[in-house]
């Protein structure tokens, strides 16, 4: 079962037997999700193929879709030490995807027109985040929000799973298997490969990298998409992670909803991305942003139910 930050689903798998073998059938409760995720499948499965499940059947009516069945565990299965090799996989992985599917600015005619715009549950957050700031600062920090659109849109755009998780990556043979395509859209290239940097700040699990292994990442990453991460753009997008997620997150973790248990540590790992999200957004010269980030970062956690 796929679920939302609030703990709802947004789809429920089940896997069933057919004559062609083991197939999931993923039945989506919003259309949003659904087309996002038909769309990439669908475009995937012809430029990348193995990069996600093989789409093999599907019903807009029912909101349902049929793939194949993908063996092996998901990266949050595999010990500690054993997730270097994996993690490796996933940035030549998502390099890969990059190259295949980049667009530029005047070719976004190329892509279906579903993914053209990050998913509004997204939009939404990036407009709740920036609420946090006192009224005053409102204008400031839409001029600088702008400037850092401006800084990530206008390089290397292509195909974004959205909501890449340990969980959601499943290590099938030497290149990785991507599940849950529902928030995908088509933006700025580093934006997967950021939130693995940034310890997946959209999953219930943490991974925290050893800085020798980020580095060989983006190392790796460069190769495969064949695009420069350079520390402007990295920066920016571990802005933009921050902005995307941290307002509604907070407004959960004082709810106290999903329960302690499903999102661990969340409160720390929060302080801990903006404090991180914040130094990115000083090197880019963003006043407003760094004092808004840094002061949600020094925000004692909340108390839950």
């Amino acid at each position: 079962m796929a679920v939302n930050p609030r703990g709802r689903p947004r789809a429920v798998v089940q896997r069933t037997l057919t004559a062609a073998g083991c197939r999931y059938v993923k039945r989506f409760t919003a259309p949003e999700h659904y087309r996002r995720e038909r769309n990439a499948l669908q475009w995937l499965n012809t430029v990348v193929p193995g990069a996600a499940p093989e789409l093999t059947d599907h019903d807009d009516n029912a909101l349902t879709l049929l793939t194949a069945e993908v063996t092996g565990p998901a990266l949050h299965r595999l010990p500690q030490a054993g997730q270097a090799a994996p993690m490796l996989a996933l940035a030549d992985g998502l390099g890969r995807i990059a190259c295949a599917t980049q667009q530029s600015p005047c070719e976004l005619s190329l892509a279906p027109a579903e993914l053209d715009q990050m998913p509004s549950g997204y939009r939404k957050g990036r407009r709740t985040t920036l609420a946090l700031a006192a009224p005053e600062r409102a204008t400031q920090l839409t001029t600088e929000a702008e400037r850092l659109h401006t800084v990530l849109w206008s390089g290397p755009r292509s195909l974004q799973i959205g909501d890449l998780c340990l969980d959601n990556v499943i290590a099938s043979g030497p290149r990785p298997v991507l599940l849950d395509w529902e928030f995908a859209y088509v933006g700025p290239s580093v934006m997967d490969l950021t939130a693995t940097l940034s310890g997946f700040p959209t999953c219930r699990i943490a991974a925290h990298l050893d800085p020798n292994l980020a580095e060989q990442m983006i190392a790796r990453w460069n190769a495969a998409s064949g695009i420069i991460a350079d520390p402007l753009t990295l920066a920016a997008a571990h802005v933009e992670w921050a902005l995307l997620t941290t307002g509604e997150l907070l407004e959960l973790e004082r709810a106290g909803r999903p329960s302690r248990p499903v999102v661990a540590n969340r409160a720390a790992r929060l302080r801990r991305r903006c404090h991180h999200a914040a130094t990115a957004a000083a090197t880019l010269a963003l006043p407003g942003l760094h004092a808004l980030l840094r002061t949600l970062g020094d925000t004692p956690a909340p108390t839950g139910r």
